[in-house]
């Protein structure tokens, strides 16, 4: 007897109930067990993730981006990682031989993802930013990525700008309003979202500002993909 495969309105409709039990059962389980600082093993790395600090392991959109990055022609490459957390992406994109700028508005994030730079002996430079806002007028990037936050509400503490844009998603306006002026000639500008990001909205703010964004990978993980997507300029 063959068996069926479950139809797509099934498929669905089972990812409808996971996602709420699964937050209500998994959620403040992963709460507490984050209240202490915990070590990441991942991608050749050892990271030390303290409190408050945006956890790589727990969350499906970083590894997704680090494999993807790790594919990439980065020897001497300029790579700024906006939002950096504990450092992964850039320090993925380090041990590649990239030339790589951390970039974080929290200095708690910033100074975990030092401590993890010099952990796993990789030489970085630090940019205290709140976006592309604060750095050097001069300042180009050959690559600039992110991972970013994606729910349009305002950050309610320091851990929650890894989660929060801002209203009416505040954070992409900023960083695709600014990119121009950061990247070089060649550039590109790389950003990682799920499924449950605003994905309509999301090309929406890209094309106010004139850059399209198309997939260059996806993955699916658990109930939704992940897409990492290249903002370019439109024709």
């Amino acid at each position: 007897m063959v068996a069926r495969l479950p139809c797509a309105p099934m498929l669905n409709l089972r990812r409808i109930l996971l996602r709420p039990l699964t937050s209500a059962l998994i959620k403040p389980a992963l709460q507490r067990y984050l209240r202490t600082e915990r070590v990441y093993r991942g991608h050749g790395l050892v990271l030390h993730v303290p409190p408050g600090v945006f956890h790589p392991g727990f969350f499906f959109s970083s590894g997704v981006m680090a494999t993807w990055l790790a594919q990439q022609p980065l020897a001497g490459q300029h790579l700024l990682d906006v939002g950096t957390g504990s450092g992964l992406l850039g320090l993925v994109a380090a041990r590649h031989g990239a030339e790589v700028t951390l970039l974080d508005l929290s200095p708690r994030a910033l100074l975990a993802a030092q401590r993890n730079a010099q952990r796993n002996q990789l030489r970085v430079r630090l940019a205290h930013s709140d976006g592309l806002a604060q750095l050097p007028l001069d300042a180009r990037f050959d690559w600039i990525i992110a991972n970013p936050p994606w729910f349009a509400a305002p950050p309610p503490d320091e851990a929650g700008l890894a989660w929060y844009a801002g209203p009416q998603l505040s954070w992409f306006h900023d960083f695709f309003g600014q990119l121009a002026s950061r990247l070089s000639p060649d550039g590109r500008a790389v950003l990682v979202l799920a499924d449950s990001a605003d994905l309509a909205a999301i090309h929406r703010l890209a094309a106010t500002y004139g850059w399209r964004l198309t997939t260059r990978y996806k993955r699916r993980v658990v109930w939704e993909w992940q897409h990492v997507l290249q903002a370019t300029r439109h024709d």
